[in-house]
């Protein structure tokens, strides 16, 4: 399985997941990182240097993934995986 340093935070309007806005002229760096079956992998980031003004609520993280027979990847096999937290 591969991932990347991308990924996207969003926030829970009361009916739907809503994307947050990224700070304007942030880019995220192209690192791609395997994780062999039977390993874990944890990937740390500074969210504030990507989305700045996080007020208190429910959020998510989302992030892509995908695996070595997807190779060359689209859309239709491109996976998301999803990490919730609250901000108060």
């Amino acid at each position: 399985m591969s991932t990347g340093t991308y990924f996207v935070i969003e926030k829970w309007n009361g009916q739907q997941w809503t994307k947050e806005k990224v700070i304007h002229n942030s880019i995220f760096s192209s690192i791609g990182y395997i994780v062999n079956p039977g390993e874990s992998r944890r990937l740390e980031t500074d969210i504030t240097a990507y989305y700045s003004s996080l007020k208190a609520g429910r959020y998510r993280i989302s992030k892509t993934y995908f695996f070595e027979k997807d190779i060359p990847v689209t859309k239709d096999e491109e996976h998301w995986i999803y990490q919730e937290f609250k901000i108060e």
